[in-house]
């Protein structure tokens, strides 16, 4: 267990900047017809919940018995009965079940071999259905938090785009987080100290940060900007690989 990651998984539910992101998911789920999600490296469970709460069947899994204990504590808490939670890693996830949409948020920055764990992804969902992809954003912001967390790097849309699968049609790809960047590149790369995360939720105690960022997520939600501090990816599996077409 990363012990720093697990800490940030405990304060998730705090966190706008992660909330923001889930809402922005919702709403790309909201414009399809679906019912099944399987939700890839679900740590602590607070997306899986999230979209067991809008009536969707959640399954998530996490490679750490620790992240999935603390998930289902979480699932508990709200007796929610349509989202399950098991400890596999992608490559060795083995439901045989096809997946109308398929969730990864910040995992393929742990992976070394992030583009096979992609195409692996894909193997879950079914004939078009979606992946969605969250990574962190600008290896110029490489620092402190990345280090801490495991990061093997950060992504641009470029770096991005190398490692989609052929059979994936890229619909939605956008940036978030562009106010964060000079406050990320301050702390981490120079301070080199975690975000404050909690902090920066706690409406009590820092209400004009808390709304603040609220503000912020608010415009972010709805313009996406040439630069951000994470990378959001929406793609359809085609119905035959592209490589195939017109053989």
């Amino acid at each position: 267990m990363n012990k720093y990651q697990y800490n940030d998984l405990l304060i998730r539910s705090q966190d706008p900047y992660a909330n923001a992101k889930y809402e922005i998911i919702l709403g790309w789920i909201k414009e399809k017809k679906i019912k099944k999600i399987l939700v890839a490296g679900c740590g602590s469970g607070e997306l899986s919940i999230t979209l067991a709460q809008n009536g969707y069947d959640v399954t998530g899994f996490d490679l750490d018995q620790d992240y999935i204990d603390l998930a289902n504590k979480n699932l508990r808490k709200l007796k929610i009965k349509n989202c399950q939670f098991e400890v596999a890693g992608i490559e060795k996830y083995t439901n045989k079940t096809k997946y109308d949409v398929v969730i990864a948020t910040d995992v393929l920055e742990h992976i070394a071999d992030d583009k096979t764990a992609f195409e692996k992804l894909t193997t879950f969902i079914k004939q078009n259905g979606s992946v969605i992809i969250t990574v962190p954003a600008g290896q110029y912001l490489f620092g402190f938090h990345d280090d801490k967390l495991g990061h093997f790097r950060r992504y641009s849309i470029n770096s991005f785009k190398k490692i989609v699968p052929t059979n994936l049609q890229t619909e939605k790809v956008r940036y978030f987080g562009f106010f964060l960047i000079p406050i990320a590149f301050w702390i981490s790369k120079i301070a080199k100290k975690s975000y404050p995360v909690a902090a920066s939720g706690d409406k009590k105690n820092n209400p004009i940060i808390s709304r603040v960022l609220n503000i912020i997520f608010h415009i972010e939600k709805g313009v996406s900007f040439p630069l951000g501090t994470s990378l959001l990816f929406l793609g359809k599996k085609n119905p035959l690989d592209l490589s195939l077409r017109g053989s």
